[in-house]
C-alpha cells in the first residue's frame, strides 16, 4: 500500500500492515538517526505523550513538540482515547505497522548513496565518537602504533610505544573496533560467518543491561572494481 493521507483523529481506524512511502518529509524522518529512538516507540503500539517521554527519557514538553510535529506530518494517528485521573488521554500510533522508504524517495541517485548517508556514516561517526571517549578514560594520550603480531600487520591504539591500550581489563568498560580487515573465505564460511554474527548480536541483544553500547557489523564480497 502507498502513503495515502490518514485522517489521524479516528481512534478506531484500522491501520494498513504496510505502507510503501511516497513522500520525501516522510522519508527525511523516518531515517534520521536521531528520530528514530523516538518514532519506533509507536510502531505497532499505543503511547500516550507521557509514557513516550517517559520510555524516551525526555522531558513531557519535548515529547509533546515531537508527537505534535509527527501528527502533522501524518506520520502519527490517533491510537485510542482513554481516562485518566479524571480526564481523557489519546494515545498514538505511527501510521502503518510496518513501513516502507524506497530509496528514490530520498535526496540521493543510488542505493549506494543512500546506504552510505543514511545508515553508514551516522553509525560510523557515533561508533567513532563513542570509542574514542571510552579510550580517552583509559589513558592521558594515545594514538595508533603500527606493528606487526601474529604475522599480520596491526594498527593499534596504544598509549606510548609497545603500550597499548588494553580494553580487556575488567575495570573499563568493553571498546573493540576493528575498522577495516581483509578476509580470504569460501562463500560456504562467509555465510557460516554471516550466520554466527547474527546469531552472536541476536543473543545479546536480548540481555537487558544497565549500560547502553553502540555495535556496529558488517560483512560484504569486495566489489570487482575496489
Amino acid at each position: 500500500m502507498s502513503h495515502q493521507p490518514v485522517n489521524t483523529d479516528d481512534p478506531d481506524m484500522d491501520l494498513p500492515d504496510s505502507l510503501t512511502v511516497t513522500d520525501p518529509r516522510w522519508a527525511k524522518v523516518l531515517l534520521d538517526g536521531r528520530e528514530i529512538g523516538f518514532y519506533s516507540l509507536f510502531l505497532g503500539r499505543d503511547l500516550s505523550v507521557g509514557e513516550a517521554a517517559t520510555a524516551s527519557g525526555q522531558s513531557l514538553n519535548t515529547a509533546y513538540v515531537h508527537v505534535r510535529r509527527l501528527l502533522r506530518l501524518g506520520l502519527l494517528v490517533v491510537g485510542g482515547e482513554t481516562r485518566r485521573a479524571g480526564r481523557l488521554v489519546k494515545t498514538y500510533q505511527l501510521v502503518a505497522h510496518s513501513l516502507f522508504v524506497p530509496y528514490e524517495v530520498t535526496a540521493y541517485d543510488s542505493y549506494e548513496s543512500f546506504l552510505y548517508h543514511y545508515i553508514d556514516l551516522p553509525s560510523a561517526r557515533m561508533l567513532s565518537r563513542s570509542v574514542a571517549r571510552a579510550r580517552a578514560g583509559f589513558a592521558p594520550s594515545y594514538g595508533i602504533e603500527i606493528t606487526r603480531v601474529g604475522g599480520q600487520i596491526d594498527l593499534r591504539p596504544a598509549s606510548a610505544p609497545g603500550e597499548p591500550l588494553n580494553a580487556r581489563l575488567p575495570h573499563r568498560p568493553a571498546v573493540y573496533n576493528l575498522a577495516l580487515d581483509d578476509l580470504m573465505l569460501e562463500n560456504a564460511d562467509a555465510k557460516a560467518l554471516q550466520a554466527e554474527l547474527r546469531e552472536l548480536w541476536q543473543k545479546y541483544r536480548a540481555r537487558n543491561g544497565s549500560r547502553r553500547y553502540v555495535l556496529r557489523l558488517g560483512l560484504a564480497p569486495y566489489p570487482e572494481d575496489a
